[in-house]
């Protein structure tokens, strides 16, 4: 996968910016899966101490007619990784492309520094868009 093909977003503080407090969270990524490509790969970092817990993603796309993109999510939780798949749904299709939406509730969580966002896809004609939306809840890592 070539290095264009990937976006890095950070949760943690910047230079003179608190880190988030516990509480509410939400980030929405707006994502391309480019003409020649096949994935794309997001990654967001958790602020050290903290757990991510997941509760809700939600995903709107277009993608070429035919298509059949795939998104999955993978979280760490002490050590150990583990990738959960969602499903989208075609609703219609327009213009010569699909459009797929899917809101999943769940209950993930994550620990570890980073959580990784991959969508995938076997045709790589045209562009796909995705925008993808977490929603849950930041708490404090309990210590040992």
């Amino acid at each position: 996968m070539r290095p264009e093909h990937s976006v890095r977003q950070r949760l943690s503080a910047h230079a003179g910016v608190a880190p988030p407090a516990p509480g509410a969270f939400q980030k929405e990524f707006d994502l391309q899966i480019d003409e020649g490509a096949n994935a794309m790969v997001a990654v967001f970092a958790i602020p050290d101490g903290m757990t991510l817990d997941i509760e809700s993603i939600s995903t709107y796309a277009t993608a070429p007619t035919g298509q059949t993109p795939r998104l999955s999510i993978t979280t760490t939780v002490k050590g150990d990784d583990a990738t959960y798949f969602l499903p989208l749904a075609k609703q219609e299709t327009v213009d010569r492309a699909d459009w797929l939406c899917g809101t999943q509730p769940l209950r993930l969580y994550a620990d570890s520094r980073r959580v990784l966002l991959l969508i995938t896809r076997t045709q790589t004609v045209g562009n796909a868009n995705f925008s993808i939306s977490i929603s849950g809840n930041l708490t404090l890592t309990a210590t040992p």
